[in-house]
C-alpha cells in the first residue's frame, strides 16, 4: 500500500493539470463501461435498481450497510474498476448528505433517480455512461489531495 500512496502522490500534479479541461475524457466512456458491467449481473444492458444497489453495496467491507469512500477505492483497485479519480469522484457525487458514506437512503435512491434518465424504473447502458460522464466532469482536485488519506487507511 505504500507503493500505491506514493503513486498518487507522484501522479497529484499530474491529475491536477489535466482535470482543469473542462473537455470529456474517452477514459470516462471507458470506465463507465467497465463500472455498468460490474453491475450487470444478468448481461441485459440494463440495471434494475436491485443490481444497482447490489453492486454499491458489494463494496460494505465491514458489513454496516455503509460504503465508505476507502471500501469503495478498495473494490475499485481490487476490480479494476477503474482508479482513485474515478472511485472519489463517483463516491463524493454519490454521498448526496455529505456523510462519508453511501447508503441505500438517501444516496442509493437520489443516485437511482440520477441515472435512470427516463424515469422508467432501469438503468440502460447508455443512460448510466451519459451521466457517467457528467459525474466526471463535475470534479474537484480536492478529492485526490484527500485521497492519499484514504489510500493510507487501507493499509
Amino acid at each position: 500500500m505504500f507503493w500505491l500512496t506514493v503513486i498518487v502522490a507522484f501522479l497529484f500534479p499530474f491529475v491536477s493539470f489535466v482535470t482543469c479541461e473542462s473537455s470529456t475524457s474517452p477514459d470516462d466512456t471507458s470506465e463507465a463501461k467497465k463500472l455498468f458491467a460490474f453491475a450487470d449481473t444478468n448481461f441485459d444492458h440494463q440495471l434494475t435498481y436491485d443490481e444497482f444497489d447490489e453492486a454499491f453495496m458489494s463494496c460494505d467491507i465491514n458489513g454496516d450497510d455503509k460504503v465508505r469512500p476507502e471500501e469503495l477505492l478498495s473494490k475499485f483497485l481490487k476490480e479494476k474498476l477503474g482508479g482513485v479519480k474515478d472511485a472519489l469522484v463517483l463516491f463524493y457525487n454519490l454521498d448526496v448528505n455529505a456523510d462519508r458514506s453511501i447508503m441505500a437512503e438517501p444516496d442509493l435512491r437520489a443516485a437511482e433517480k440520477f441515472f435512470d434518465t427516463n424515469e422508467d424504473k432501469f438503468i440502460s447502458d447508455i443512460e448510466f455512461e451519459n451521466q457517467f460522464v457528467k459525474l466526471a466532469g463535475n470534479y474537484d482536485d480536492s478529492m485526490v489531495a484527500n485521497s492519499t488519506l484514504i489510500v493510507d487507511s487501507l493499509e
